[in-house]
């Protein structure tokens, strides 16, 4: 009986410090991925806005500058200027085939990461007012394109957006930078602000688990102790 006992209690303690640890793993795995999530959706919307303004400041200064380029055909300082974005988003400049500008051909481009949704400028021979492609506010997910004549357009400007990576390809990434110790990008910071915010989260919740088993146990504990304590004494007394 003592022997049964014994086994029933221990056997208790190993399934309790087994469902601690599967308990720790699921919580640490959703509380990580929910932040990192949250991180990720935060840093790419940010770097969306940031986008959007930067294509209206273009919006209103670029077609200028691109109309002298084209007037004195200077493709390379042209590029030099499509380049001070380091290439963090596609600037391409097209050039009309024709007086009529029935279709276009690439001029000068920086060849800027991967393409995504497209915003187009026209550049006419002469300043056109108001400004005929511009955003709103740092929000607006499509530029408002005001209608103009085509007459002397002799080019056009093309902006495609950042494609931020699927968020599996971003973990993948983020962890093969940490591994490496390369993980240095402001949003590699705050993933790993998730990282050590799950691990505190998860052994908090293991060390309350702990504690709340270990009293249950030995709750149980004192009280087979004492029934085989009764059962000691009646012994005595048959």
């Amino acid at each position: 009986m003592e022997n049964e006992f014994l086994y029933r209690i221990l056997k208790n303690r190993a399934s309790a410090m087994l469902a601690g640890t599967v308990a720790v793993l699921l919580v640490f795995s959703v509380t990580f991925l929910a932040s990192f999530k949250n991180s990720y959706q935060s840093y790419w919307q940010s770097i969306f806005r940031v986008q959007t303004v930067d294509f209206n400041m273009i919006s209103h200064a670029y077609p200028a500058l691109v109309r002298e380029h084209i007037a004195r055909n200077d493709a390379g300082s042209l590029r030099q200027l499509l380049g001070s974005n380091f290439s963090i988003f596609t600037i391409a400049v097209d050039v009309c085939v024709d007086r009529q500008c029935s279709a276009y051909k690439e001029w000068v481009t920086n060849r800027g990461r991967t393409h995504g949704e497209l915003v187009e400028i026209p550049v006419f021979k002469v300043e056109k007012a108001p400004v005929t492609v511009k955003f709103e506010h740092a929000y607006s997910e499509k530029p408002l394109v005001i209608a103009a004549s085509e007459e002397d357009l002799i080019g056009r400007i093309r902006l495609y957006r950042g494609v931020p990576p699927a968020l599996g390809d971003e973990l993948w990434f983020f962890a093969k930078k940490a591994l490496r110790g390369e993980a240095n990008a402001s949003r590699h910071i705050a993933y790993f602000s998730n990282f050590y915010l799950s691990i505190f989260l998860s052994i908090s919740f293991f060390l309350f688990f702990v504690l709340i088993r270990n009293y249950y146990l030995e709750k149980r504990l004192r009280k087979g102790i004492a029934m085989l304590l009764r059962k000691g004494v009646m012994k005595r007394y048959v």
